[in-house]
């Protein structure tokens, strides 16, 4: 790709201090990650942005970080270049909250509009629909330990895989934007790749770093109204039901600053309790919320969105949510109905359902239905 004068913006440095006809060094360093490292109480010396707007620049300060931003977009977002030449150490100055203007406004503004342009939750893989949030029981469940986990305390949720436990907490953070922290437990490397995924997280360095210094650094910056999510808890919790419990007790000492969340996945809730005297035994004053059973009218919520169904069909599906998959199975049955009804605005019917859930379950090793062999036709007989 050619840069032309017209497109080209400025970037100053030492070497180049009138921006012009930047070397290839130069560009390649724009193009590096933003190396600024997360500080959630930066802002708290400015007195003209309030606790929302505390929040709002920590949340676009987590979001810069996550997706590897560099200067120039970074500059770009904050619409540094439309009012003003270019000016590359905008950026840095206000993820430091060093900046000395009168009014941040401008700003927040920039990131507010941004930030309404990544609100859209993610599908469920593999589909095109995203419906709309449901609070069904789980996920008042689930909000009760967030807000729990939002006055400081330690909150762990257990629900089977699927029944809305992902969902729920990115409805809450777009409710409490900047306020949650969240991580997905590391699959291999225990609590020494949660503290250095947590600080990769927040831009703390940890290479050639001992882990109590690690952590020492990320307390250092940790908010007292920032919840630390961490998903995929389950992890934590080797074979045997033996607890990892170094991993909590790192998660309980983060808890004197700030709140915290665990996410399990369980798979079957009655013998839950088997591990729950276990975890209680290492966090001593962790609260725990197992997931209330999935009620019928959960469905009906989310399936009169795509359509008018029948309390037949209604019952299938609700069938299929009890088993192991729970809502997600649910929302792929009504995108493949959606398929077959030959587009995504056309509301579908009962009939395109029954059609979803055949193809679904010849599939499926077995080929079997979970319903014993009965359809939504079968039950409207």
């Amino acid at each position: 790709m050619t840069i032309t004068a017209q497109t080209t913006p400025l970037y100053k440095t030492a070497r180049n201090r009138s921006g012009e006809n930047p070397t290839e060094a130069a560009l390649a360093n724009e193009g590096q990650r933003i190396n600024v490292p997360l500080n959630e109480k930066a802002w708290n010396h400015i007195d003209v942005l309030n606790g929302e707007d505390r929040a709002l620049l920590r949340w676009f300060h987590r979001d810069v970080l996550a997706r590897n931003l560099s200067r120039e977009q970074v500059g770009t977002i904050l619409g540094s270049s439309r009012d003003r030449a270019y000016d590359p150490t905008t950026a840095y100055r206000v993820l430091n909250g060093t900046l000395k203007v009168a009014s941040w406004s401008h700003f927040l503004v920039a990131i507010e509009a941004y930030r309404k342009t990544k609100n859209e939750r993610s599908h469920v893989g593999g589909t095109k629909i995203r419906p709309q949030f449901i609070n069904t029981a789980a996920a008042q469940s689930f909000g009760y330990a967030l807000d729990l986990a939002k006055r400081g305390g330690f909150s762990i949720i257990a629900a089977p895989s699927g029944w809305g436990k992902t969902t729920a907490l990115e409805q809450w953070d777009e409710t409490n934007r900047g306020r949650m922290l969240r991580l997905d437990y590391p699959a291999i490397g225990g609590y020494r790749a949660m503290i250095n995924a947590l600080a990769d997280m927040m831009g703390i360095g940890y290479l050639n770093h001992s882990g109590p210094v690690v952590l020492s650094r990320i307390q250092k910056r940790l908010s007292p109204d920032t919840v630390i999510v961490v998903d995929q808890g389950t992890r934590m919790i080797p074979s045997g039901r033996l607890i990892h419990d170094r991993s909590f007790e790192i998660l309980t000492d983060l808890n004197k600053i700030c709140g915290v969340l665990v996410a399990l996945t369980w798979r079957d809730m009655a013998d839950f309790s088997d591990a729950k005297y276990q975890i209680e035994q290492v966090t001593g004053r962790a609260e725990i919320f197992a997931t209330p059973p999935l009620e019928s009218t959960d469905i009906e919520h989310i399936a009169k969105q795509f359509g008018k169904l029948s309390n037949a069909t209604l019952s299938a599906l609700y069938a299929l949510a009890k088993q192991h998959g729970g809502l997600r199975n649910v929302v792929k049955v009504l995108d493949s109905a959606h398929r077959f009804a030959g587009s995504y605005r056309k509301p579908i019917t009962d009939r395109h359902v029954e059609t979803a859930l055949a193809d679904r379950f010849n599939r499926l090793p077995s080929g079997d239905s979970p319903f014993g062999g009965e359809t939504p036709k079968a039950r409207r007989k």
